[in-house]
């Protein structure tokens, strides 16, 4: 993740955390809750955006980005659920 220097909504100078590989601006998680997320995306087995759907024939660009938004949200899911564990039984 690195500081990307943007404008807020009032033109202000501001910094966000991003991938400038992928373009996501959020505050990441770490590579093995991602890695367990994308696995859980590509299985279908679940998707924190039901709603949400992609035609796999599309292209390949919207299908990878499709599973990357996909992914993002189920990792800070398994990120919050790891916490509340590791909390609950000290591990």
């Amino acid at each position: 993740m690195t500081p990307i220097e943007t404008v807020d909504n009032s033109n202000a100078l501001t910094f966000w955390v991003g991938c400038e590989a992928c373009s996501c601006f959020r505050g990441g998680v770490d590579k093995r809750y991602w890695k367990i997320a994308r696995h859980l995306v590509e299985k279908d087995i679940i998707k924190p955006y039901s709603d949400s759907r992609c035609d796999y024939e599309d292209s390949p660009e919207r299908l990878e980005y499709y599973l990357d938004f996909q992914t993002a949200g189920l990792s800070r899911t398994i990120l919050y659920i790891h916490k509340k564990l590791k909390e609950e039984f000290g591990q």
